[in-house]
């Protein structure tokens, strides 16, 4: 914890003098405002796309593959039931977003802005990787039934297509989580630059 804080203090003393002197503190909220929305942005897109394959999942195993057997129920129930718990995280976390009020100034907004780094950093950890190890679990445990009704060969294409698609989409959001942080600790620069003047 005092880690977390210590490394954005460090990274604040290492850039506070990007701020330029003659810059005013609506600028600086101007600033704020945007990675926040950008933030937020990014929230909503993980929100649908994670509510899009929830949808082409179900209608897949509703409509066009119902499973039969128990082992292939529970792989489809742990693959929806990961999409359910991520998409209602990342709601979570809009809701924790919309919480810090770029335009008040306090130490507790800032306060309040390390502790939503925190979270996101704790989602983007152990949370996230635990979620996708279930649901490629969930994944592997249809495999039985679904060799009973297609050959090795499409299966393992399937199952190879998921794999390199899944390394792709992960590199990624990987990209786009790293930015997503460096605009939170931005953000977290510019409260404190804030607060320390006023």
């Amino acid at each position: 914890m005092n880690n977390d804080f210590n490394d954005i203090q460090q990274l604040w003393n290492a850039e506070k003098d990007s701020l330029s002197a003659n810059e005013t503190s609506q600028e600086v909220l101007k600033k704020i405002t945007e990675k926040k929305n950008d933030s937020t942005k990014f929230h909503y897109g993980n929100v649908f796309v994670l509510l899009l394959t929830l949808i082409v999942i179900c209608t897949f195993f509703i409509f066009i593959a119902p499973v039969q057997e128990t082992l292939s129920r529970i792989g489809a129930g742990l693959m929806i039931g990961v999409l359910v718990i991520r998409i209602v995280v990342e709601i979570y976390s809009v809701k924790q977003s919309h919480k810090l009020d770029p335009t008040h100034n306090t130490v507790g907004n800032l306060s309040a802005s390390v502790q939503y780094l925190k979270l996101r950093r704790r989602i983007h950890g152990v949370f996230t990787i635990s979620l996708l190890v279930i649901y490629t679990i969930g994944l592997f445990m249809i495999f039985p039934e679904f060799l009973l009704y297609l050959s090795w060969v499409p299966m393992v294409v399937f199952y190879g297509m998921y794999l390199v698609s899944g390394i792709i989409i992960i590199l990624t959001l990987k990209k786009k989580i790293r930015q997503e942080l460096v605009d939170i600790e931005e953000t977290i620069e510019l409260r404190k630059a804030l607060t320390t003047t006023e």
